[in-house]
Parts: C-alpha cells; sequence; structure tokens
C-alpha cells in the first residue's frame, strides 16, 4: 500500500495567516502574496498527487488545470505552508 500523503499538506504554523492566494475561485492566473521569499510552490489535488511545481513564483497559470479543489504549498526554505483554492 502507498502512503497517505495527506501529512504533507497539512500546516503546522501560524504562517498562513501571512499567505493570501487570489483569485480564489481562479480561471487562469493564481496570485500568491506572501511576506516570506518563496522557492518552491507545489500544487497537490485532493488525493494528495502533485499536480504542478515551479520555483519563485508569485503568479502561477493554473488555466491547464482541470476544475475542481486543490492545495497549495509554498516552501521558503524555513517555513511550508499550505492553501486550499478551487479551479473553476
Amino acid at each position: 500500500p502507498t502512503p497517505n500523503p495527506l501529512p504533507l499538506l497539512s500546516v503546522n504554523n501560524n504562517d498562513v495567516s501571512d499567505l493570501s492566494i487570489y483569485p480564489n475561485p481562479v480561471n487562469d492566473i493564481l496570485e500568491i502574496n506572501y511576506p516570506v521569499t518563496i522557492k518552491e510552490v507545489r500544487i497537490y489535488n485532493l488525493l494528495g498527487e502533485l499536480i504542478l511545481k515551479d520555483i519563485n513564483k508569485n503568479r502561477l497559470n493554473v488555466s491547464s488545470l482541470e476544475s475542481g479543489v486543490y492545495f497549495i504549498q509554498l516552501n521558503s526554505g524555513k517555513n511550508q505552508v499550505s492553501k486550499k483554492f478551487i479551479k473553476l
């Protein structure tokens, strides 16, 4: 059996309050507002599967994603935060 990757998506610190993503729901471009330098951005589906991975981005083109609910995970090197968003 494969391990459940969902614990990876949990948020274990208070930095998520500093993260804002918009628009949410989103059609094409997801804007990321986070006061810390972002080293890596990952997007996961509800099954915990990695869908998209990028580096040093404050804007993501998510137009290729199918409609649904996703998690965006930001890694600053020191902190890791996740937030849910909806793709229309």
